[in-house]
């Protein structure tokens, strides 16, 4: 029985791993960490994506450009609380300091997916483009989920 229980949970512990490192990818010296996007609501065309960037480097880089083929539209955005109204606002670029980490997260800045060709579903994985000034660019996958899962 105790035999049993490491093993199943030696299995977990690699499936968390394996998973875990399916969630980050590298472009130069940067490594963009867990990818997701939001679900879309019924008759929504919107959604957003959110990721950690995290840059080790002792260059800054910078966020410049994003695409994806599921949107007619990408951009960077950040969201500005003016009194209890929440507005969005494009961004040229997004920081990303040296020896350090910029955020795409809810609230926050993030990358804005409009002009959706088709809604978006929890579980599905979607490709986002992103092209950093320095690094270069590169494609990652976002998975598809509600916040906080």
């Amino acid at each position: 029985m105790k035999n049993r229980f490491l093993s199943i949970t030696l299995v977990a512990m690699a499936s968390i791993s394996v998973t875990a490192m399916a969630e980050s990818f590298r472009v130069g010296r940067l490594t963009i960490v867990q990818p997701w996007a939001r679900p879309t609501p019924p008759g929504f065309t919107i959604s957003a994506a959110y990721f950690r960037i995290d840059n080790p480097g002792a260059e800054p880089d910078k966020l410049v450009a994003v695409s994806s083929p599921v949107a007619g539209r990408s951009e960077i955005h950040t969201t500005i609380m003016s009194g209890n109204v929440a507005r969005m606002r494009a961004l040229k670029e997004l920081a990303i300091p040296a020896r350090g980490s910029a955020r795409a997260e809810p609230g926050g800045s993030h990358v804005m997916l409009l002009q959706l060709n088709q809604p978006l579903v929890a579980g599905q994985r979607i490709p986002i483009r992103l092209e950093f000034e320095r690094a270069g660019t590169i494609t990652v996958e976002a998975t598809v989920r509600a916040a906080g899962q």
